[in-house]
């Protein structure tokens, strides 16, 4: 016996939609595309470093006046590499400054208090100019999912170094590296790389950025929804890196004696890049 029914008009084929795959993967397809770097060798390893060393001369150059090389700015001398030469690291690294955890700045008077005190002004300045060059690379990298045009990628990264607003206090100053961790650890925030290593990198920048500028609470949009949307306990590794640093500086915020000095009022933020 025959069964007979009405057929079923046929979907035409096309790219799948929101209400195909739910919502949570249409996010995370459409704001955290899956971008990993490649297996590296050898020729990207020197590629690396070599963006890196322009990156850092461009920043040398930069700086007018006095040879950065042989100049501190006011709070690398006086507050980072000062209080690494009066107190261990373990207790160095909780001081606030400003009212605030400031991690990077405290690594670098660390590694410069541990060296010939005359290295201090190139210790610090290369220390500033390294991770700022280091992060450029690293926003070139992570923006792969975003961005496919390796020449706009490119153009993205030297305006992270060249942008007229690091033209003054940003240059070389380890007290300010923490505004190009902040641009970078957003888009960090919506990297998904798949190797281990890349994930590692982009968990250390924003556990940095979270401890060393509390402006970073703006991103934890981002990142929670991030945590809604990817499944893979890997992806979340970064989000996860970020809160804990943020909780982390929120929390020294909370006990630091003076938390009134915190810097990241609204109409501060705003008039540092007028």
């Amino acid at each position: 016996m025959a069964l007979t029914g009405r057929r079923e008009r046929a979907e035409p084929s096309g790219p799948a939609s929101a209400s195909d795959h739910g919502w949570r993967q249409w996010l995370a397809e459409g704001l955290f595309p899956v971008a990993g770097p490649a297996q590296p060798t050898a020729r990207t390893v020197l590629a690396v470093v070599a963006a890196v060393a322009v990156g850092v001369w461009l920043l040398l150059l930069r700086q007018s006046g006095m040879s950065p090389l042989d100049t501190v700015w006011a709070e690398d001398g006086r507050v980072y590499l000062t209080q690494a030469l009066q107190v261990p690291l373990g207790q160095a690294m909780f001081l606030p400054a400003g009212g605030y955890l400031q991690t990077y700045p405290r690594l670098a008077g660390a590694v410069a208090a541990e060296l010939p005190l005359r290295l201090a002004s190139e210790t610090l300045t290369m220390a500033a100019a390294t991770a700022a060059a280091s992060l450029a690379v690293l926003i070139y990298v992570a923006t792969a999912g975003h961005i496919r045009s390796r020449a706009i990628r490119a153009a993205l990264a030297a305006a992270t170094l060249l942008a007229p607003v690091a033209g003054n206090e940003m240059l070389n100053n380890v007290a300010n590296v923490q505004w190009y961790l902040v641009f970078a650890a957003y888009w960090v925030l919506l990297w998904r790389p798949q190797r281990l290593p890349a994930v590692a990198a982009g968990s250390g920048v924003l556990v940095l950025a979270a401890t060393s500028a509390p402006v970073s609470a703006l991103l934890a949009p981002v990142a929670a929804l991030r945590l809604v949307v990817v499944g893979s306990w890997r992806d979340r590794v970064l989000p996860l890196a970020f809160t804990a640093g943020l909780a982390a500086q929120l929390g020294r915020i909370a006990t630091s004696p003076n938390p009134g000095d915190v810097g990241a009022e609204p109409g501060q933020i705003a008039g540092g890049f007028m």
